[in-house]
């Protein structure tokens, strides 16, 4: 909620801890408040003014891959407004599927990469490790993963859906940056035979062995795709991930064929 607690080892460096972080507070914008507490304890608080510019900003970003998620194209057909507390109107013209416009606008859009642990007999992660779901509709079954990603959906430069000629599958083909080609060859270097999962919004898409470094700055993620599933996947991941989660506060269709969604 905004505050972290600190606690000093030693409470006797409490003025030499004070006089630290008011020295380096004094570099930045106001953005925290000091309140020292009973004992060796320090408390470090949000400012409320700086709150609201998260939520500002949050809110602009979120419109931003909002509208690249419905109008990936630019056409045109998506309003979008913002209120006065935070809430995202948004009309689309011409929906024809409500739903899939629910669905983009929703989801978070997160992408990560994980190395995978074995499990425990008893089916359960490991110690140091977070058992995951399968993501809906997909064949993969629960799996452990080291919680900490390895790589992440920013430094995707490209998401297209694709047929692959050898197993006539839908897939998505995917490029990296230059830092993302670098940081996936290293981790496909130094982990060949392990596998590696790949998660949207903390659930499992696939998790494949590593046969061999992989140092192109391009993959694919396979699964049970359907060809608009693919395609879908591909725009949202291509707008990007939302900043902060949305919660549909309303939903409704016209029947002059046109959709009013509200997010917050």
């Amino acid at each position: 909620d905004g505050v972290v607690t600190i606690t000093l080892a030693d409470p006797s460096d409490r003025p030499r801890a004070l006089d630290t972080l008011e020295a380096t507070l004094a570099q930045t914008e106001p953005d925290l408040t000091i309140n020292p507490r009973a004992g060796n304890v320090i408390e470090a608080r949000l400012t409320p003014a700086y709150l609201q510019s998260l939520t500002r900003q949050a809110a602009s970003q979120s419109m931003q891959v909002i509208r690249r998620r419905i109008d990936p194209t630019g056409s045109g057909r998506a309003a979008l407004a913002l209120t006065s507390d935070y809430r995202i109107v948004v009309r689309v013209s011409g929906v024809q599927d409500a739903d899939t416009v629910r669905r983009r606008i929703g989801q978070e859009g997160l992408l990560t990469f994980h190395l995978v642990r074995q499990l425990a007999p008893d089916g359960r992660a490991p110690a140091g490790a977070t058992l995951v779901e399968p993501y809906p509709g997909f064949d993969e079954s629960f799996v452990a993963i080291e919680p900490r990603a390895q790589l992440t959906g920013e430094h995707l430069v490209r998401v297209d859906p694709r047929m692959d000629p050898q197993t006539e599958e839908w897939v998505l083909a995917f490029e990296l940056d230059r830092e993302g080609t670098r940081l996936f060859c290293r981790i496909t270097r130094d982990n060949v035979g392990e596998r590696f999962a790949i998660l949207l919004d903390n659930r499992v898409l696939t998790a494949p062995v590593i046969q061999e470094p992989i140092c192109g700055g391009s993959g694919q993620i396979s699964g049970n795709f359907t060809a608009q599933a693919a395609s879908d996947l591909a725009i949202m991941l291509n707008a990007g991930a939302l900043p902060a989660p949305l919660l549909l506060i309303d939903a409704n269709v016209r029947a002059a064929g046109k959709g009013l969604l509200a997010d917050r």
